[in-house]
């Protein structure tokens, strides 16, 4: 198994999937979005695919699983199956499905976690989660709360989270977006450290991240959002050289598939505009895939389209960012932007655009300088 795990903030819950998939017939030198180097294999498993492995059900119920292809595939289908039948689904409901699975026999060596929301008599939606019988770590968090986490990256996942951070936003007015900020935030960070150590890669999970929130109504999935990891160098002195975008991974959903748009970047012009740091690549600057990331349990031969048209433009970006020291020592913060905080454009032409502000900029080197001791 690799990586499943939840947050659950009071109304707020959250559930995280990683897309790599593995078996004995994979390939060690697997591109993935980030460029990293996946390592050795593990148990004679190496990286074969990139799947989705979350899913949202119902309105008020999802699911993430991981383990053996054709174990998760037999409880997605009884679960969809049953699921047709019931026009709302309660906890209630759901034990009585999973009672009537053999767990026990057709479930041995794989994971889930199932959330689901109801509402009380006064119209308030309250939450509940079911947890397969596997090895689970638990913690409570003073941002994330209620944290459950099961997979060979279930002890890196926690481990991150206890480390000293602040996970703060410019949405404080709004739960919701206050609590999906800190977890895109985490991601954000897992994908920088992916790439610049391939940590997480040596216990064969990552390549890449999905995210269902309940936005007070529904499950969801984020529509579109870029993941860009920044580095740079700072000098004992404290002058730190200008952040640049080293790999940029877009994501967008198609229908059931997801799209990444991968760039690994290795020159470009970065100038000051307006109280924004611009960042410019042109074609040959870098190195860019479309990666396909359909759900596992897709037919083999499925067709799947091809945009006809490449060019995007947003205002979600997830910033990962990596300041190395003298030492090799790094620094590696995490911010979730929007609107004229930050920007990404790519054109059929092949330019690519970033865009932060210089007082996100100008924060992130104040705060690398306290780390000089």
């Amino acid at each position: 198994m690799s990586l499943i795990a939840s947050t659950f903030a009071e109304q707020s819950p959250f559930l995280i999937g990683e897309l790599l998939f593995s078996s004995k017939d994979g390939n060690k030198d697997f591109l993935l979005p980030t460029h990293a180097e996946t390592g050795e294999s593990v148990a004679d498993l190496k990286p074969q695919d990139l799947a989705q492995k979350i899913f949202i059900l119902k309105d008020n119920v999802c699911v993430a699983l991981a383990g053996l292809e054709s174990e998760m595939k037999a409880l997605l289908d009884h679960l969809r199956d049953s699921f047709r039948f019931y026009d709302i689904v309660t906890r209630d409901s759901v034990h009585t499905m999973l009672h009537s699975f053999d767990l026990d026999n057709q479930f041995k060596h794989s994971a889930f976690i199932i959330l689901v929301m109801e509402k009380d008599e006064a119209g308030n939606f309250f939450g509940g989660k079911f947890t397969s019988n596997s090895n689970w770590i638990e913690i409570e968090h003073p941002t994330f709360a209620s944290v459950v986490a099961g997979g060979r990256g279930a002890r890196d996942f926690i481990n991150h989270l206890q480390q000293p951070a602040t996970y703060a936003s410019t949405f404080e007015d709004d739960l919701l977006k206050s609590r999906l900020t800190a977890n895109i935030i985490m991601l954000s960070q897992w994908i920088t450290t992916e790439k610049v150590t391939g940590r997480n890669l040596e216990n064969l999970w990552g390549g890449g991240y999905e995210i269902i929130f309940f936005d007070g109504e529904r499950f969801a999935k984020f529509p579109e959002i870029a993941f860009v990891v920044f580095e740079t160098k700072i000098d004992p002195d404290g002058t730190m050289q200008r952040m640049h975008p080293s790999v940029i991974n877009y994501y967008k959903y198609q229908g059931d598939l997801l799209l990444i748009y991968s760039f690994q970047l290795f020159r470009g012009s970065i100038e000051e505009k307006e109280g924004r740091l611009q960042m410019i690549a042109e074609a040959g600057d870098y190195e860019s895939h479309l990666f396909f990331v359909p759900p596992f349990d897709t037919p083999a031969g499925t067709l799947l389209e091809v945009p006809s048209n490449h060019s995007f433009e947003t205002r979600h970006v997830a910033a990962g960012m990596c300041i190395w020291y003298e030492n090799s020592d790094t620094f590696r913060p995490g911010a979730y932007m929007e609107a004229n905080e930050v920007g990404l454009k790519f054109t059929e032409n092949g330019k690519l655009e970033v865009s932060m502000s210089l007082e996100v900029h100008n924060s992130v080197e104040e705060n690398a300088r306290a780390q000089i001791k």
